[in-house]
Formats: structure tokens, sequence, C-alpha cells
């Protein structure tokens, strides 16, 4: 096997020949390319306004390469039970009086918000397709949750000429660990998913219970595409990754506190400068 180490961590990736097929069940190829990537990139670093000016006029990044990297995918169905407090709003019609500068009074009526509150419990069942943890050790799981989806319907069977010329990472974590990984964030979903869809205009107190199937004759290895790239600024780097399915781009970027520090000062101007005009036509 023809071995190297990854340019951003030091982990231990193949290029291209004998890369262990036996570990490896399904592959994403690449739909961006580096050019792709590198505009995307760009487009990215212009969005952030405080951005310091230097790496925002950045046409493409010190380094990019396309990595192959190792995720492990669950098929799992959720099943929750839950309580919940539901609060339905209803409103009351309240009379009051106003009195202006020159003592006349004015009697005006305005809607108060009362809210009315209900127990609630139920049960919540979803099917969890393609759940992915990542299972490199050169990027974390944080960093691919920020560019995912990624959309295993089009996924290829693994075959050893789909990774020639590239970088590609075998799994470093252990299925069954990275399992725990995946309840935890199932069970982060369930609590999204089952505030979504109850009912009254707000709610309190959820609390639930979660058992979690996983069909484990169908955990899969896949490897999926994703553009790493590195920015140098003032002596430091900066990663930055980009979906190589989607195009979706993530990561820290520093900020110019020059620019945050000019934008308070203006703000505060403004305010004082209101301030003065009202005060001048006596109306504080």
């Amino acid at each position: 096997m023809f071995s190297t180490k990854c340019a951003f961590c030091d982990s231990p990736v193949v290029q291209s020949e004998k890369h262990r097929e036996n570990q490896i069940d399904i592959l994403l190829p690449f739909l961006v390319d580096k050019k792709e990537a590198s505009q995307a990139l760009q487009q990215y670093l212009r969005s952030k306004y405080f951005l310091p000016k230097e790496l925002k006029k950045r046409t493409k990044p010190d380094e990019i390469d396309g990595i192959f990297t190792p995720f492990w995918v669950y098929q799992a169905k959720a099943c929750s039970q839950y309580d919940v407090r539901i609060g339905v709003y209803w409103y009351e019609t309240v009379t009051y009086t106003t009195t202006d500068s020159n003592g006349k009074t004015t009697t005006k009526t305005k809607q108060k918000q009362h809210t009315e509150w209900f127990s609630h419990s139920g049960s919540h069942v979803k099917q969890y397709d393609d759940h992915l943890v990542c299972a490199s050790k050169a990027i974390t799981e944080q960093e691919s949750n920020s560019i995912e989806p990624f959309d295993c319907g089009l996924a290829l069977q693994f075959k050893q000429d789909l990774v020639a010329g590239w970088l590609a990472e075998n799994p470093i974590l252990d299925k069954e660990i990275a399992f725990t990984t995946a309840q935890e964030e199932i069970q982060e979903q369930e609590y999204k998913a089952i505030k979504s869809f109850l009912t009254g205009d707000t709610n309190s107190n959820l609390t639930y219970e979660t058992d979690i199937e996983v069909e484990k004759e169908n955990i899969q290895s896949a490897l999926l595409p994703i553009w790493i790239a590195v920015y140098h600024h003032k002596g430091k780097s900066i990663r930055l990754l980009v979906n190589g399915q989607t195009g979706k781009v993530n990561g820290p970027v520093p900020t110019d506190w020059v620019k945050v520090t000019l934008l308070v000062l203006i703000v505060l101007a403004i305010i004082l400068g209101i301030g003065i005009i009202l005060k001048v036509q006596g109306k504080i």
C-alpha cells in the first residue's frame, strides 16, 4: 500500500494503489472540482463582513486538496415518548388613557396577550436514513456536520480505481464508538423534530425518552468527498472545508477588530446624534 501523511493533520492516508477494499463499502464521487471549490471558498470569504481585507481579496487558498474521508453510515429508527406543556394564546381588550405634552388625555384600547397552559403527552417515531458519523482523524465530527448533508443515494460501490490519484483516508474511528456519537446526535434531532410538530402557540418543559433501533447488518463504511483548504494569515493556518458533492463551505475565519471598532463607533455616533436632535426638539 502506497501510504503518506495528510498535509493537514499527519493522519495516515493512501494515495490510490491498494486501498483496503474490505474496509470500504461505498464511495461518493467528487462532483465539485478544484476550480469550483476555490470559487466557493472565495464567495464564502467575501460574505464575511468582518474578515481581514487581505483574506477577503484572496482568489484561491494557499493549499487545497481533495480527500476521500471515511464515514460510518447508519440506518436507524427512533421511537420517543414525550411530555410537554402546551401554551395557547388568547387576547383581552384593555382600555387605557394617555396624556400628551399639552395635558390632553386620550382614551385608547390595546390587545393584551394571555397564555393558557395544558399538559400534553404523546409519541414520535422517525426513520433516520443514512445518518453519518465521521471516522477520520483529519476532520472532526463537528467540522463534517457543518458541511453536511451528503446524498448517499448517489453512492457507488467501492472499487479501487475510484480513488486512483486521490488522497483517501482509512477509517480511524471504530464503528461501535461512532455509534455512540450517532445515538447522541439522533437524540438531539429527536428533540428538534418533536418541537417542530407540537401544536399550540408555544410550549415549555419538554421531556422525552428515546429508544433507537439500528439496523446493524446495514452499517456501511463510506468514503465521502471533501476539499480541505488552508489559508495562512499572520503566522497562523486557517482551515476551511468544502463539501465535494454540493460545494457547501464552512470553517472558522479571523475577525478584523478594527472594522468591529469602527462599526461600534458609528452606531454610538448615530445614537448620540439622534439623542441631541430629540433634546433640541424638546422630546426628551
